[in-house]
């Protein structure tokens, strides 16, 4: 089945938005933290990082470490989207998740 032919999963008495959990602050460079994220398909996504430089903001997905060759350290992802328009709208929700759970804190 081709991503275009998908159906979303069946309301089973879940979430309908993105959860944010685990948040750990964390300011190193343009990182601003750590999370965890539970999708309304129920998948939960940990080690993802939150990112600030100017005013761009980003939702780093996990990756694997590993080192080159030459000895310099570079990272593969662990997941990626199938599209620039999913990955946008998987950013701003999850960036609107996280603005969510962070007021709540205050």
């Amino acid at each position: 089945m081709s991503p275009k032919e998908a159906k979303p999963a069946a309301a089973g008495g879940g979430h309908r938005e993105l959860l944010v959990t685990n948040w750990k602050a964390y300011q190193k460079n343009t990182l601003q933290g750590f999370l965890s994220l539970t999708l309304p398909s129920g998948l939960l996504l940990h080690n993802l990082t939150f990112h600030r430089k100017g005013g761009a903001r980003w939702i780093g997905l996990p990756a694997r470490q590993y080192a080159k060759e030459d000895g310099t350290t570079t990272y593969t992802p662990l997941i990626e989207f199938t599209t620039k328009e999913v990955r946008q709208r998987f950013q701003q929700a999850a960036l609107a998740a996280l603005d969510a759970f962070l007021e709540a804190q205050k």
